[in-house]
């Protein structure tokens, strides 16, 4: 019985994420995580993520913190939500703000989901794989 060598299928190409968390231990354990699922794409400003967004990139998610450096971050968020090449991606911001301090900001209407730091990493690819889905039933 000969064994059929399964290098010659076509794999299936994995989804891109960018992350955008300008805490190092951050990107590092969500790069760990998510990478065996998807390619990721990690930036540590909201300014290197959105040039690497103009350079023709469209991830399926991006993932962004509240507190980026170099960039207001409610500006990155609003450009992203706001514009014609990148309102349809979904976003979910990471953030330390509670109570509150959530109520009134902007960047809460803008995410399509919102987790606190700490979050359950499981947890967070659940809402990935969701929204990845969500968009792609609707497209």
């Amino acid at each position: 019985m000969k064994l059929q060598h399964l290098s010659n299928k076509p794999r299936l190409q994995k989804r891109q994420i960018l992350i955008v968390d300008s805490e190092w231990n951050i990107l590092k354990l969500l790069y760990a995580f998510l990478s065996r699922e998807f390619t990721v794409v990690a930036k540590n400003n909201a300014v290197d993520a959105f040039h690497w967004l103009l350079s023709n990139n469209q991830p399926a998610i991006i993932i962004a913190e509240l507190k980026s450096t170099g960039f207001d971050d409610l500006s990155f968020l609003k450009h992203l939500k706001y514009s014609g090449l990148y309102k349809d991606i979904p976003v979910i911001l990471l953030t330390e703000y509670r109570g509150e301090e959530q109520k009134n900001a902007d960047p809460f209407d803008i995410a399509d989901v919102v987790l606190m730091k700490p979050f359950n990493p499981s947890y967070l690819i659940y809402k990935i794989n969701h929204l990845i889905n969500a968009k792609s039933i609707v497209a």
